[in-house]
Parts: structure tokens; sequence; C-alpha cells
């Protein structure tokens, strides 16, 4: 993920689960996950602005 400033972050989801089984759960929950993804990369875009 980046933004319009040329920021950078990254979000990985892992598991020990089979293959198939992880890309059947990816699927059911990708909606989910990339809300997830977008309030994480917001959030540590936040962290790394300095104190006002």
């Amino acid at each position: 993920m980046h933004d319009d400033k040329g920021a950078i972050a990254a979000l990985s989801f892992a598991t020990d689960e089979r293959r198939t089984c992880f890309q059947r759960s990816i699927s059911e929950h990708a909606q989910r996950l990339r809300l997830m993804a977008t309030f994480f990369h917001a959030h540590a875009k936040r962290l790394g602005q300095p104190s006002a």
C-alpha cells in the first residue's frame, strides 16, 4: 500500500493451514481483510507523522 506522498506500508496475512483452505478463507473474507488493511495503513500513517 502506498499513499500520494510515496509512503509505503505492508500488511501480511499468514497461516499454517493447507493452501486450499487458506485460499478459500481469503476469498470468503476478502472485503474484511481489505478493510483491515486500509485501517492498518491509516493508523500506521498517523503514527509516522510528527507530533504538533
